[in-house]
């Protein structure tokens, strides 16, 4: 997939729909209140039941854009990550580093819901590198992650290897390496991606 930073979309041609029905989602959602829960607000879930038939459209048609900023900090992120499963392993991994793990692109980076919009949208976990290439994100924070490494989490001091059940799913010294010479090649400095001490 390639992104139109300018229209904050895919260039037409380069990205191959998923197709989820909005109604698995509704459903799902529906399962978790029979149980008492709740997974998304009613901004998101008013918009799945009535406007669109697939999250596709949800995010292509930029659905976010109108949402309150509860739904989009706290909900907007729920979606994606329900729509991990969807995704290839490498890609449902990042979705749920994003959301709920050690990957901190989306956390002050996403102020109208473009930029979740566009992880959903990514295919590949070089679709996500782009957009540190854009300047959006910290590329350090993949280094620490990928590498599985603290970086001065409460319990753990600053650059501690983290225990195998604390590492976040896209930890991989072989997708570190990859990582690294990817953003080399994009003529990213080395010192604005390896560790601060370096």
């Amino acid at each position: 997939m390639k992104w139109d930073s300018v229209n904050n979309c895919p260039v037409p041609g380069t990205y191959t729909p998923l197709n989820i029905p909005a109604s698995e989602i509704m459903d799902e959602c529906r399962r978790v209140r029979e149980q008492g829960g709740s997974l998304l607000g009613d901004e998101i879930e008013s918009i799945l039941d009535s406007q669109v038939k697939t999250v596709d459209e949800f995010f292509l048609q930029k659905k976010s854009l109108g949402l309150s900023r509860q739904s989009l900090n706290e909900d907007l992120p729920i979606l994606l990550n329900m729509t991990h499963k969807y995704h290839t392993p490498e890609v449902a991994a990042h979705i749920i580093d994003l959301t709920d793990g050690p990957l901190d692109l989306l956390y002050m980076n996403d102020t109208d819901g473009i930029l979740t919009s566009r992880v959903f949208l990514c295919e590949t976990q070089e679709d996500i590198w782009d957009i540190l290439l854009e300047g959006i994100g910290n590329p350090r924070e993949f280094v620490y992650t990928y590498c599985g490494m603290s970086r001065g989490w409460p319990n753990y001091p600053y650059g501690t290897l983290l225990p195998k059940e604390e590492r976040g799913l896209t930890y991989s010294i072989s997708r570190l390496w990859c990582f690294i010479k990817y953003m080399i090649a994009h003529n990213v400095k080395p010192d604005n991606i390896l560790f601060d001490l370096l």
